[in-house]
């Protein structure tokens, strides 16, 4: 879960300018923070907005174009430049790099500190977890009703509907036994047998190009 950078650029209190990267507007930003250091990427993680005045910009173009490089190579969600301070405007050199590699550049005008931007991240971070929570909590009601006058369909239905997710439910040995939209088909095996737990109790998740898959273990009694 993060705030998409979309959402970030449509916020007038922050004032920011998207300068590259127009394409990767839909990435998620997992946290912001300032970083005023020649070489940042030991202490990113990935997924953040990285936040940076270019205090520690070397001068050179080709060594500026280096740094972007490192920062997209790690992860960053988007750099934010602010200007006014170190630097005027963001250097070309930096918007280049920028563009060439599809790291979102965000230029941060004077006014605009950067515990703002930090700040309104937190924020929807904090909303979006809130409305998780009610989320789950409206959909549990409905999954109970499910369970008790529809049987597996009727939850499976349920589940499909309320996450805007395809589910399955599968037998011990990988068949099928209720599907929301019907006919959807199963994970491979292979993704399947990838995801089984020593104990097959707990949930497991996979992360693959074209989708996600989440598998829950189903017990009933010692079954």
């Amino acid at each position: 879960m993060g705030v998409p950078l979309r959402w970030l650029l449509g916020r007038s209190e922050v004032r920011l300018r998207l300068l590259a990267g127009r394409e990767q507007l839909d990435r998620e930003v997992l946290w912001a923070h300032s970083i005023e250091l020649a070489d940042p990427v030991p202490w990113i993680s990935g997924g953040e907005l990285l936040l940076t005045t270019g205090l520690r910009l070397p001068a050179e173009t080709d060594a500026q174009r280096k740094y972007v490089q490192r920062l997209a190579d790690a992860g960053v969600a988007a750099l934010g430049f602010g200007v006014g301070l170190s630097h005027e405007v963001v250097p070309a050199a930096v918007v280049a790099a920028a563009e060439e590699a599809g790291l979102p550049l965000l230029e941060v005008p004077l006014p605009t500190p950067f515990a703002a931007i930090a700040k309104a991240v937190m924020e929807r971070l904090a909303e979006q977890q809130y409305e998780g929570v009610v989320q789950a909590s409206r959909i549990q009601p409905r999954m109970t009703r499910a369970a008790l006058h529809g049987g597996a369909q009727a939850v499976v239905r349920e589940l499909a509907v309320s996450t805007g997710t395809a589910v399955l439910f599968l037998d011990h040995e990988g068949r099928t036994r209720a599907a929301q939209p019907a006919g959807v088909p199963a994970p491979a095996p292979e993704v399947l047998a990838g995801l089984r737990t020593a104990d097959e109790a707990a949930a497991a998740v996979s992360s693959g190009p074209e989708a996600g898959v989440a598998v829950q273990q189903v017990r009933v009694g010692p079954r």
